[in-house]
């Protein structure tokens, strides 16, 4: 049956990943580029504020995204509500890039009024998801507590904004805290309402793939001078390792992640949030990598610590692979022993200004394949049980 779609019903019998929903997480790309430039050095290294403020930087942008990307899953039609929805987060979201800037305080308003009109126009679409006849009980549930959350956190993003002009005080970050513990009970309370985990999967790929162009764009800094031998060593080993990066993921998306299985996303989601972070903090410290006044020690921690989680996260996405592979005891007992191996030269020759690159290459290449034999051996086990079923079929047909 060739799938129907009406602008204005939204009638859409399969569910994918539109084009609309790839230039949507294009602007996030923009985003995350405004909020990653927030690092810049100070005696040596990022201060303190500027680490807090990209890090809510961060938080704030990936959670606008999971909250659209759960919404298109699990109630998107493709209709004319929805479109109108992208395109106006997508103007409100352009405009808090703009006003993502170290003096946050005087872009307090602009970017506050975007974030609450974000939410409360996500809160908006999921009541208008209640008027559906084919509404379950549940998800009807689901749908109220979607949306009253989002509208709680909305009004008080917009009510922090009179109050920090009155007094000084800012309790917008807090609202994370909120939106996070409402989300975590959501999550348990319908924990039934499975979700298409093939478009939330792809969904989840499109944005690491463009936090992956994200990081080769920051390759150009380092030819913001003369072309040296070592600007060549920098690109190229950042280059090397953003490949090794970007092949361990797309090995494991392409070739192990269970599309077909049952869950309701959320755990999913979450590590790719971290995933995302820890992609950005990996592009800064590359960049931080070349440059010989900051801190030698600091900038080898927080490259270290950035891929560290990384690899990490990807370890738990392995819960969502086929017989969760990449997630087991031997496995983990072998990242353990290569990190340990990794942090300990990290931190012997961190004064050296070249080696610790070298060793994070390593590092990355490793990791990919043990990847690769993990997916090797799970082929392998599935071959032979083919085999092993057509062989017992044979037997038992004749």
């Amino acid at each position: 049956m060739i799938p129907i779609f009406n602008p204005f019903f939204g009638e859409n019998q399969i569910k994918k990943v539109e084009y609309l929903e790839l230039i949507y997480d294009l602007i996030f790309v923009c985003i995350i580029g405004s909020n990653n430039a927030l690092l810049s050095i100070t005696e040596g290294f990022i201060s303190g504020k500027l680490v807090i403020q990209y890090l809510l930087g961060t938080l704030i942008i990936l959670e606008i995204w999971y909250h659209t990307t759960m919404f298109i899953n699990r109630y998107g039609t493709n209709g004319f509500a929805e479109h109108v929805l992208i395109f106006v987060n997508m103007y409100l979201l352009y405009f808090m890039s703009e006003n993502t800037q170290a003096a946050w305080e005087v872009h307090y308003l602009q970017f506050n009024l975007a974030w609450g009109l974000l939410l409360a126009g996500l809160a908006l679409q999921y009541r208008l998801k209640l008027r559906a006849p084919e509404r379950t009980e549940e998800e009807k549930v689901h749908i109220r507590l979607e949306s009253t959350a989002l509208l709680i956190q909305a009004i008080a993003l917009f009510l922090s904004i009179p109050l920090f002009f009155a007094t000084g005080f800012s309790f917008n970050t807090y609202t994370l805290l909120f939106a996070a513990v409402a989300e975590f009970y959501i999550a348990h309370r319908t924990r039934d309402i499975m979700i298409d985990f093939s478009h939330l999967s792809e969904r989840a790929m499109l944005l690491v793939v463009f936090t992956f162009g994200e990081m080769l764009v920051g390759l150009a800094n380092y030819f913001d001078d003369a072309l040296t031998l070592t600007a060549l060593f920098y690109s190229g080993m950042t280059f090397l390792t953003a490949v090794a990066l970007f092949l361990i993921y797309g090995f494991a998306y392409d070739h192990m992640i269970d599309r077909n299985m049952t869950t309701n996303g959320t755990g999913y989601l979450i590590l790719h949030l971290v995933l995302v972070l820890s992609l950005n903090n990996i592009t800064v410290g590359m960049e931080y990598m070349a440059y010989p006044a900051i801190n030698p020690f600091l900038k080898s921690l927080f490259l270290a610590m950035s891929l560290v989680l990384f690899f990490a996260t990807l370890f738990f996405i392995g819960f969502f692979t086929r017989r969760k592979q990449m997630a087991g005891l031997h496995h983990l007992k072998r990242f353990g022993l290569y990190t340990a191996l990794y942090l300990l030269l990290m931190f012997a020759l961190y004064r050296n200004p070249y080696l610790p690159f070298v060793v994070s290459a390593l590092y990355a290449y490793t990791i990919f394949f043990t990847v690769w034999q993990n997916a090797g051996e799970l082929s392998d086990a599935i071959s032979g049980e083919d085999k092993t079923e057509n062989t017992e079929e044979t037997e038992l047909f004749g």
